[in-house]
């Protein structure tokens, strides 16, 4: 999760108790991100550790919440980075993709939340 994030009230609090790993980008402009190379040593020493007692981690490919007109049902490409860390410990990768955060979440003003409904099916639901 960017390390921005962490600013905000309330929900910076929320995700540090949950134990989300900041990630700490020097730039980010238009599908280009870089990360702080040395902040981002700190982060992955805790990445590490969080494995090795046996930790899940959750991995957001796309970066970012996808606002691309004149649909947002089209993924992103996915960074290398982000499965740098599967790759390395030749990890199970499971897929979950979520669809219709175009009616929760504003584009602008950031993190503001509208009046939206969630919808679901599993597996066992589609067979039917």
């Amino acid at each position: 999760m960017s390390s921005h994030l962490y600013k905000i009230p309330l929900f910076g609090f929320m995700v540090k108790v949950m134990g989300h790993f900041p990630v700490w980008f020097l730039k980010i402009a238009d599908k280009y991100y870089k990360t702080d190379p040395e902040k981002m040593k700190v982060t992955e020493a805790r990445v590490d550790a969080h494995v090795a007692r046996g930790g899940i981690l959750s991995l957001f490919p796309e970066a970012q919440i996808n606002r691309t007109e004149p649909t947002p049902h089209n993924l992103q490409p996915f960074r290398y980075g982000t499965f740098k860390r599967a790759l390395q410990d030749d990890a199970k990768i499971w897929n979950l993709v979520m669809f219709g955060h175009e009616k929760a979440l504003a584009p602008s003003p950031p993190l503001l939340f509208q009046k939206g409904r969630s919808e679901h099916e599993t597996n066992k639901q589609r067979q039917k």
